[in-house]
């Protein structure tokens, strides 16, 4: 009967298109960093008041959880307006092609969408500043990539205000008894900034951990134009505006791809896979037996 063609034939169009929106929202949880999307302040003093004023009310666990990955693509979701409000820095390692955006404490959200400060009152420029982010298994997002930093490459954070240049000593993975990499330098070291992630499943006790050292600081809006536009950053005047390309997260079909990809693999996804897998092989089926020869 033709309307059951017809059917048929919408019935598959529909699961094509939703696989698609399923593999779009796995394409952006592949994406090696989350650009923020604006971050704006009238002055130095604004977004120094900013800055305070989001660290206070942070909070920081200091206990790390492996990240999962429909939790990330729920992050995802959210990145452009948490990025915006929350947002206190950014962290570049061209050689990793690492872009993140810098928050807070180390809440879940902090540690999906970029880095979070690990200690209340540290300082960049001073002492050891400590990032942290989550391990997502086989993705190629936020901290996972600096596993391709080696020494002598350089480390950029900047505050809004100031851009701090570091050059990395040292990168290795260790145990979690390790806690010395996170001590504050001695009076004559030069300062230090640390970044580290979880090493493997729930529950592990390696970390990865990329260390580098002060070498120079300066005003951002004395930075060169092209390390700026590296860390798709726009300083206008003296430092009264701060804009960074739009992340593709934030449009309507991305929102639904991620959506979709978080559902099927979280929510309901053994149960999809198994029926998707079914089907196949019913259409299979029913394909070998039209071309089957007809014996007489």
């Amino acid at each position: 009967m033709r309307w059951i063609k017809w059917l048929s034939r919408i019935l598959i169009g529909g699961v094509c298109v939703w696989a698609g929106l399923v593999l779009y929202g796995y394409h952006l949880t592949q994406q090696r960093s989350i650009p923020p999307v604006a971050i704006v302040g009238r002055n130095q003093r604004a977004v120094t008041a900013r800055r305070h004023r989001l660290i206070t009310q942070a909070a920081y666990p200091h206990t790390l959880a492996r990240g999962h990955n429909p939790a990330y693509a729920q992050a995802l979701i959210q990145a452009d307006q948490y990025t915006a409000q929350q947002a206190i820095g950014l962290v570049c390692i061209p050689a990793a092609k690492i872009i993140l955006p810098i928050f807070p404490g180390t809440s879940d959200f902090a540690l999906l969408n970029g880095v979070g400060t690990y200690w209340r009152n540290q300082r960049l420029g001073q002492g050891n500043y400590v990032v942290a982010a989550h391990n997502l298994s086989g993705q190629k997002a936020l901290l996972n990539p600096m596993t391709a930093v080696k020494p002598g490459q350089h480390i950029y954070l900047t505050d809004f205000v100031h851009l701090a240049t570091y050059t990395a000593v040292s990168n290795r993975v260790v145990t979690d008894r390790h806690s010395e990499l996170l001590a504050v330098p001695g009076p004559h070291q030069p300062a230090e900034v640390t970044l580290f992630r979880c090493v493997g499943g729930i529950g592990t006790p390696w970390r990865e951990v990329l260390q580098g050292r002060l070498t120079s600081e300066q005003w951002l809006n004395q930075a060169a134009p092209a390390l700026l536009r590296q860390m798709r950053l726009t300083v206008n005047g003296t430092v009264t505006a701060y804009q960074v390309s739009r992340s593709r997260s934030a449009t309507p079909l991305a929102r639904w791809g991620l959506t979709n990809y978080q559902n099927i693999t979280h929510q309901w996804g053994w149960a999809v896979g198994v029926l998707i897998a079914a089907w196949l092989i019913d259409v299979f089926g029913t394909l070998r037996q039209r071309r089957a020869p007809v014996s007489h």
